[in-house]
């Protein structure tokens, strides 16, 4: 241990030093605690301002995202609507009436024209079309019900190219001496059941109560 008469510090000298450096590691310490709490809450701040805005960024996508597949359904059902109406508009002159299709041979059926049957052919890859972009955007009802319109007008279209081959190349062949019922019905099926097409008008107000009340649009 060093004397007080010189050869060294004093212990009172040494625990002086120590006390000092303490005291400036402290106020240091202190002074850096203050800088960064300050830090944190200004980080804080902005991770609440940025996390705020992003929340009403992803809420305003989000509607825009609804708003833009309601647009898309109320163009593309429309457009069906439009297709299937224009479709059956061409058949329904030359479909066999409930009675006549179970009990008139379908050889004594008026047939269209050529003209008209290939109007009627040509007017079903867009009903189909539609109804394939209505089971992706459409919903499972909607889907269902579109799919079900457009299966009824290819049936009718295939009742009328019977007939027209009844009244040409397919005369007084079995098919043709017989109702349309046994053709176009399943064995087995009782009788007095109707064909699907039979329900068209039905199911096309099916589909448009379904897809009216999937866009919260008023009913007409």
């Amino acid at each position: 241990m060093a004397s007080a008469s010189g050869g060294g510090p004093t212990v009172e000298q040494i625990e002086g030093r120590l006390n000092r450096l303490e005291a400036r590691r402290t106020a240091v310490f202190n002074v850096a605690s203050v800088v960064a709490v300050g830090v944190l809450t200004t980080l804080g701040t902005l991770g609440g301002v940025w996390l705020g805005t992003s929340q009403t960024a992803d809420a305003q996508d989000a509607r825009a995202d609804e708003d833009f597949a309601r647009e898309q359904r109320i163009e593309t059902y429309g457009e069906f609507l439009g297709a299937i109406d224009t479709s059956y508009a061409l058949m329904a002159t030359w479909l066999p009436s409930e009675g006549l299709f179970y009990a008139r041979p379908m050889g004594v059926f008026d047939a269209p024209p050529a003209e008209t049957y290939a109007e009627i052919v040509a007017s079903l890859p867009l009903v189909r079309t539609l109804s394939g972009r209505i089971d992706v955007i459409g919903g499972e009802e909607v889907a269902r019900d579109a799919d079900q319109l457009a299966a009824q007008l290819e049936l009718s279209a295939e009742v009328i190219r019977w007939i027209l081959r009844c009244n040409n190349e397919k005369a007084g062949t079995t098919e043709c001496i017989g109702p349309p019922s046994a053709t176009f019905l399943p064995p087995g099926t009782p009788e007095g059941s109707e064909p699907v097409y039979f329900k068209f008008l039905e199911d096309r107000e099916e589909f448009l109560r379904t897809a009216t009340a999937q866009l919260n649009l008023p009913n007409s």
